[in-house]
């Protein structure tokens, strides 16, 4: 992205695949692919040329000097010794502190284990060490969460961090009138002990009055596969969809007869899965650490995510009134098509690296 008299140079580390790409293609899928460009077109109209690279990129070398680099995860600690001293460094998270989620995954699979006398191998499971030194050498850094999600990096680093909010995927939406389904549904991306859907599985097998829906693709778990085969293909009252599109017909059905969606997760930033659901107009049962800001007193948040929290919540969620439930989502889809937009996003994250550059500057004088 070059432009006339330029302030500067950015280099962007996100994904370099979705900055051509058409409105139609940045529509499906993951959030990120528009947020990607978004955020490397902020720079051009703040008046730098901006390069662009893979954040898993490990061979590529500065051939000029960048005044800013904006990264996502580790090559913000491997390139810093390339750049000059008064580069401005800064790091955006997509996800809790690395560490943090590494054993919150951990213990629940120990857990699993220990239930089912089988091994399940990590799948959320990221390097920490490249990660950790990015933070160190930010000089600021945006966060998709809330002040929990915040709470997940140590201390020393957390006056750095500027809270976010992601943007949502475009996705059917269900009728809010008074039939709203008595359904349930799992919907989140990879990693299944991660997103707690195993304690689902647990729950929903021995409450077969309760019916689940399961969208996500678990064909590459072959593990998880092998180790709830009775329950994801046996069992009338759980149906495992696979992977589909938020904007396809069979999503639009499957919301239909759903009114709620559970959300287990152990460790998110922000999870795109659960505002989709929102969005969706479904009433959330979830986790603190999906990272999901919610108006005051509404939806239904879990503690714990044990097996007995998450039948209680399914039984008195179950028991809802529509009028109740149809209200909170009504207000809570009007709040998140507000917080999460993408023009809002365009906005605070504007304002985050211009606030930024400026703080640099002020240290640099």
């Amino acid at each position: 992205m070059e432009i006339d008299n330029p302030l500067g140079n950015c280099l962007v580390s996100y994904d370099e695949r979705y900055i051509k790409s058409n409105n139609a293609e940045l529509n499906r899928g993951h959030s990120s692919k528009w947020e990607s460009r978004e955020i490397a077109l902020i720079f051009s109209r703040l008046g730098y040329n901006v390069d662009i690279i893979n954040w898993q990129d490990t061979s590529f070398v500065p051939e000029k000097n960048y005044d800013i680099i904006f990264d996502i995860h580790h090559n913000l600690s491997r390139l810093a010794p390339y750049l000059p001293n008064n580069a401005i460094k800064i790091l955006h998270s997509t996800g809790s502190y690395p560490e943090y989620a590494a054993h919150r995954e951990l213990d629940r699979i120990d857990n699993l284990i220990k239930r089912k006398k089988k091994y399940y191998s990590p799948k959320r499971i990221c390097e920490t060490v490249y990660f950790k030194r990015s933070v160190e050498t930010a000089d600021a850094i945006s966060l998709f969460g809330t002040e929990h999600t915040k709470s997940t990096f140590p201390q020393d680093f957390q006056s750095k961090i500027t809270l976010l909010p992601v943007t949502y995927l475009q996705t059917a939406q269900k009728k809010l009138n008074q039939s709203l389904g008595d359904e349930f549904l799992w919907f989140y991306g990879g990693g299944a002990v991660h997103k707690g859907l195993d304690i689902l599985l647990d729950v929903f097998s021995k409450n077969q009055n309760y019916k689940l829906n399961i969208v996500g693709d678990l064909e590459y778990e072959k593990d998880f596969m092998e180790i709830y085969y009775h329950e994801l293909k046996e069992l009338p009252n759980i149906e495992y969809h696979g992977f589909l599109d938020p904007l396809s017909n069979q999503f639009k059905q499957i919301i239909q007869k759903c009114f709620a969606f559970i959300a287990p997760s152990c460790s998110e930033s922000t999870s795109t899965a659960a505002v989709t659901c929102l969005m969706a107009g479904l009433f959330p049962i979830y986790s603190i650490d999906n990272g999901l800001t919610l108006p005051d007193n509404m939806g239904y948040l879990l503690e714990n995510c044990s097996h007995n929290e998450i039948l209680k919540a399914v039984k008195i969620v179950g028991k809802y009134s529509e009028k109740k439930l149809i209200n909170e989502i009504k207000q809570i889809r009007d709040f998140i098509v507000q917080r999460h937009s993408r023009d809002n996003f365009a906005k605070l994250m504007k304002e985050f690296i211009e606030l930024t550059i400026q703080n640099k500057s002020k240290k640099c004088k």
